[in-house]
């Protein structure tokens, strides 16, 4: 079995990949929510784009309580 991972970025950096979905559809919602964000200004005088995309990954195994 597999699940999605929402793979979220600012410029070419990972933030983070730890949500995970086990529709694709709900994770294409989400991607969809965050690419449509503005730019993100840095000191550097340079915008950051985000960018976001589902990713396939085995599924975990998690406890239940």
């Amino acid at each position: 079995m597999i699940e999605f991972a929402l793979v979220y970025m600012i410029g070419t950096v990972v933030v983070n990949q730890s949500q995970t979905f086990e529709n694709v559809n709900d994770c294409l919602y989400f991607a969809r929510k965050l690419n449509r964000q503005p730019e993100i200004p840095y000191p550097d005088d340079k915008n950051r784009k985000i960018t976001a995309y589902c990713k396939p990954v085995p599924k975990r195994v998690r406890n239940k309580k």
